[in-house]
């Protein structure tokens, strides 16, 4: 029987439906186009996520030894498995009688340095539900896992783990896959289905819905990058109710219990790290915005437009705007004049600005003031909290989505951080972070940031201290200001971890923005 559905897969091409093809398409037309409607898609613009793959996972994990796979077994997908001396970059060699091949290859367990240096997780599969799940099953760290397969061989037609859902990125080569609609791969119900057929080639992504049975032969030499992921759990509820094991057991025990979270955020349109995947996404949350604005009461202008500008955000979840009416600063409180101007052959002496050799203005002690009485307004504030000044601008389309994505991101790679800069000017080179992010040195412009629960409780001030310019307090409270009797005056036990976007996410009104997200 295995050999006549063979058969009858490769040479029927009678009703016979075409897999869509598609391009910049939004996580919410896939999961209520193809996911939730059970259709597979093919997308054709993610090669950017994977660039360099394949130079990349061979210099990591080519002479790691691996379980081989070949195909014409008599095991699951019609696989044998073995264990050889045969190292990952072997099996890219020409082949004999039997060709070995990858299949499946968890990545997590056999090569975690290649997820943790370059691995990007697509947006489509950002929120996988199997991730939530608190206890190690065995199938939570396979996946993303790694193919190599040889011309004309293949895998047999199966249905994956508890119908969850597949995706794969091929590399190289060409992947000549049948779909068929949800159902049994057993005849007579076998040949009732509805069926897709269809090549994919090196740089398409293929996503196959939950419960479809399918089979891939290769054309030519192929690697590719898979996963299987729970995006609802429409059909999953059936087949671990349905079956035996300790495995299904676990899953059923937590995946439906009245308290696990299986909600899905349609409008995160961000690919996202190794470590975001594995430690922040499957907690995702749409926290309160707290925001404060400094205003001065004669500008009712900038109010007026700071009050639109936030309405007219495409706000992905809640948020609370509030005004400061900024503070008046008092002389009594400033440097006469700054100690220590700037030597002439300090490398950066050209970028400093001119009250280095100036009285500290009124203005700015009042700026500084009003910054810290809007950190008291929001100190104790639960979820994300935002100080503006009134000339603050952003993109409204997209302002709130990359907050979020940027947050999530620090959270990963930092979870002690105090503040992020959504925008400034780095007069000593930033120290590289993340992807988007940078652990800033010397720099002003500090118009837009956000505060950490942490970061409030170094941002205290005796009230005895003289103060100078917001954008050069910072710097010295982060030990980084090229006068080092202000990092003493300023600095709390521990110094201010200060990171900011690479590319600024909010502007001042009327500066050049050109880098701008």
């Amino acid at each position: 029987m295995k050999l006549l559905i063979f058969i009858y897969i490769f040479l029927h091409v009678v009703d016979s439906k075409t897999v869509k093809r598609e391009s910049n398409l939004s996580y919410e037309k896939f999961m209520n186009e193809y996911v939730n409607k059970h259709v597979p898609v093919i997308i054709t613009d993610y090669s950017h996520v994977f660039l360099n793959a394949s130079k990349n996972i061979l210099k990591e994990c080519g002479q790691k030894q691996a379980t081989l796979a070949y195909t014409n077994g008599s095991g699951w997908a019609n696989l044998h498995h073995e264990s050889t001396d045969m190292t990952v970059s072997d099996l890219l060699k020409p082949c004999g009688k039997t060709c070995y091949g990858l299949f499946d290859w968890p990545l997590p367990r056999t090569c975690p340095s290649f997820l943790e240096k370059h691995w990007i997780m697509p947006k489509y599969f950002a929120q996988d539900l199997l991730q939530k799940v608190k206890k190690d099953i065995q199938y939570k760290g396979s996946w993303p896992s790694f193919f190599i397969g040889h011309d004309k061989t293949f895998g047999g037609l199966h249905k994956d783990i508890a119908n969850t859902a597949f995706w794969q990125y091929v590399i190289q080569g060409t992947k000549r896959w049948v779909i068929l609609s949800q159902g049994s791969i057993d005849p007579p119900n076998f040949f009732e289905q509805e069926m897709y057929k269809v090549d994919v080639h090196a740089g398409e992504l293929i996503f196959i819905p939950g419960g479809s049975p399918h089979q891939v032969k290769n054309e030519g030499l192929t690697m590719a990058f898979a996963g299987n992921v729970i995006l609802n759990m429409e059909g999953v509820l059936e087949e671990v109710s349905d079956s035996d094991g300790s495995y299904y057991k676990e899953v059923h025990e937590e995946m439906f219990a009245p308290t696990f979270d299986t909600t899905i955020d349609i409008s995160l349109e961000e690919d996202i790290t190794w470590k975001e995947w594995k430690h922040i996404l499957p907690n995702v949350h749409i926290p309160v915005v707290h925001i404060v604005f400094i205003n001065l009461e004669k500008r009712e202008g900038r109010r007026l437009a700071m009050e639109k500008q936030v309405a007219n955000t495409m706000w992905h979840g809640p948020y609370v705007l509030s005004r400061l009416n900024a503070i008046t600063g008092s002389l009594e409180r400033t440097f006469k004049k700054w100690p220590q101007p700037v030597p002439e052959d300090t490398p950066w002496a050209n970028q400093v600005r001119p009250y280095w050799t100036r009285p500290v203005t009124r203005g700015e002690v009042g700026c500084t003031l009003s910054h810290l009485a809007a950190i008291n307004m929001l100190r104790g504030k639960q979820g994300i909290t935002i100080i503006l000044e009134d000339d603050a601008g952003w993109n409204t389309k997209t302002f709130s989505l990359h907050l979020h994505h940027l947050i999530r991101q620090l959270n990963a790679y930092d979870p002690d951080w105090d503040m992020l800069l959504l925008g400034a000017v780095f007069l000593t080179p930033p120290h590289n972070a993340t992807r988007d992010l940078v652990r800033v040195g010397y720099f002003y412009q500090a118009h837009a940031y956000v505060v950490s629960p942490r970061g409030f409780s170094k941002l205290m001030l005796n009230d005895t201290i003289p103060l100078v310019a917001w954008d050069e307090l910072l710097p010295a409270m982060a030990k980084a200001h090229p006068q080092p009797h202000l990092n003493t005056l300023y600095m709390r036990n521990t110094p201010l971890r200060i990171y900011s976007t690479r590319n600024k996410l909010a502007w001042q009104k009327g500066k050049t923005h050109d880098t701008d997200l």
